[in-house]
């Protein structure tokens, strides 16, 4: 009788721990303690415009993948070259290795063309704005010197 009872008032205190209404908010939203909520109102504002960012990321996306595929095109190729007796998995693992590298100077060559133009659009951007910015040199008016110290 007494586990029944342990049981029970472990369940209940665990329903009223953890009912939704204990975890509302004064304005009737649900918290989480693992989420953030946010409000559809304030979507964040990113700024797109900035030229040549974009074609960074996917110029820089394309030569990593190109070059992975391409050094382990490489690495199979030599593999299956260097052993002394030809059979046909050697044969089939360098299949698979000039398979890899068609693809890997596929994605390096352009991703690489890619990267630079949109490395140099971003210069160039970055450039033009910090030309724009005229620097604001305030006059101190009588008001906000400092008054020297008298020494003794």
């Amino acid at each position: 009788m007494l586990h029944k009872i342990k049981s029970i008032s472990i369940l209940l205190l665990v329903l009223i721990l953890f009912e939704p209404s204990t975890l509302m908010a004064g304005d009737g939203n649900v918290t989480s303690v693992v989420f953030r909520q946010y409000n559809y109102q304030e979507t964040p504002i990113y700024n797109h415009s900035v030229p040549g960012l974009k074609m960074r990321k996917v110029g820089m996306g394309l030569t990593i993948a190109g070059g992975a595929c391409l050094i382990t095109g490489i690495a199979l190729f030599a593999s299956a070259i260097t052993t002394s007796r030809p059979n046909s998995q050697t044969n089939f693992q360098g299949a698979i290795g000039l398979l890899f590298c068609l693809p890997g100077v596929g994605l390096t060559i352009p991703g690489g063309i890619v990267w630079g133009v949109g490395e140099r659009k971003l210069r160039n951007y970055r450039n033009n704005m910090s030309r724009q910015v005229t620097p604001i040199i305030l006059e101190k008016n009588d008001s906000e010197t400092i008054p020297s110290q008298e020494r003794y």
